[in-house]
């Protein structure tokens, strides 16, 4: 900015001093300050305003002290004049406004200021390595709980085929116990019958025996017969007569209720012959 004025002044700040970023992208305190300004450039009309008002820009090292500086400090400058305007206030006086790129600035308790600054900035990087520290903490922990989540995942999948195993293996346990009931079912049905069919047999044994028992029966009866046709035949063998066929008595039984016997054929004519 080759042409541009130099001028140097000091003043109290009506105000905080304000941290910005120009469009280049710098960082800067603007401190706007009230008061005298000296090598003032002269006006075209000579006049003199009541008021002169400072926007001080402060770029590097400085900037960083500018910024603790607080309202109604005393600060002192001096640096390029970049531009300037006058205005009315709401008094209707008269005002001028600069805007200065400051290369030197002072302020009313610098050392402390720098100091409370250096202080602040040494608060702050503990703050930033604290909070970097909890930041690594937190993605530690972060860390931690995917792979705790990813855990869970695999143990409710674990749980879910667990599940569908448990299910198949209930709906196979099922299966077999109607397989089951249903060879129970058939297992008594059987033994309903068979215990139908003991039965049945138990009966034809019954009536079996009693049939032996009848045979049994007419079998002493037959041989209690046949030796009385013997003893009959002896006697017959011993006496001179002769017998036909009719002459041959019948034996009636002794047993109650049978019926009487006639002996056969062949045994009258054994008797006969005997007799002879």
């Amino acid at each position: 900015m080759t042409g541009e004025p130099t001028v140097a002044g000091s003043g109290r700040a009506i105000r905080d001093a304000e941290s910005k970023t120009s469009q280049a992208g710098n960082d800067y305190t603007k401190v706007t300050l009230r008061g005298d300004v000296e090598d003032k450039p002269k006006d075209d009309d000579g006049g003199c305003p009541s008021a002169w008002f400072i926007n001080v820009l402060v770029f590097g090292p400085d900037a960083e002290v500018a910024v603790a500086v607080r309202k109604g400090a005393l600060c002192s400058f001096s640096g390029r004049l970049l531009n300037q305007r006058r205005y009315k206030g709401r008094n209707g006086d008269e005002r001028e406004a600069w805007t200065v790129q400051c290369n030197d600035f002072q302020s009313e308790g610098r050392a402390e200021a720098a100091k409370a600054h250096r202080t602040a900035i040494a608060e702050i990087r503990e703050k930033l390595k604290a909070a970097e520290q909890e930041a690594q903490a937190a993605r530690a922990s972060e860390r931690t709980a995917m792979k705790r989540c990813a855990d869970l995942r695999a143990e409710v999948a674990a749980a879910k085929q667990a599940t569908r195993t448990a299910r198949t293996s209930e709906r196979t346990a099922k299966k077999r116990c109607a397989e089951l009931r249903a060879e129970v079912d058939a297992a008594e049905q059987a033994m309903r019958t068979a215990q139908a069919s003991e039965r049945t047999a138990k009966k034809r044994c019954a009536d079996l025996r009693a049939e032996v028992d009848a045979a049994e029966d007419a079998k002493r009866t037959a041989r209690a017969a046949e030796q009385r046709w013997r003893k009959r035949a002896d006697e017959l063998k011993k006496s001179p007569a002769r017998y036909d066929d009719d002459a041959v008595p019948e034996l009636r039984p002794r047993r109650l209720g049978a019926e009487p016997v006639t002996p056969p054929p062949a045994m009258r004519r054994i008797a006969w012959r005997m007799a002879e």
